[in-house]
């Protein structure tokens, strides 16, 4: 069972690639080291380079800051998969959820929030289509 916990909108202007500039990266990395040791699983979109660029920019982020990383898997989909996705298999990790949502956004990336009980990990990202 998939239930949306909140969706926040993450598409306020469309680029062809995303990235990370050196200083966001500084800022995530600092703010992401709170959560040291912390699990999540990181998974991109078959077939869409740009996609996987961006979930291996999160994942050595989120290494260097200290946390366990799996991933990035490369997953297909039935349904097309767009944006920034924090996804947590229970409600009980919405706070973590909101906080990577608020350190996120304080590098100008914006993420939407899901549970999904069919997920693996307690934590993790999509990193979708643009």
């Amino acid at each position: 069972m998939t239930g949306k916990v909140r969706e926040l909108d993450n598409r306020e202007y469309q680029e062809e690639s995303r990235s990370m500039l050196a200083d966001k990266k500084i800022l995530l990395i600092k703010e992401l080291q709170k959560l040291k040791g912390e699990k999540i699983l990181i998974t991109s979109v078959l077939g869409d380079e740009e996609s996987f660029s961006f979930a291996d920019q999160l994942k050595a982020v989120l290494h260097m800051a200290g946390w366990q990383v799996r991933g990035v898997h490369v997953s297909m989909f039935t349904e097309p998969q767009k944006g920034l996705n924090i996804v947590v298999n229970n409600k009980e990790y919405e706070d973590k959820a909101r906080y990577l949502f608020s350190v996120f956004k304080s590098a100008g990336l914006y993420f939407n929030i899901e549970v999904n009980e069919n997920q693996r990990e307690t934590l993790g990202i999509l990193v979708g289509e643009l």
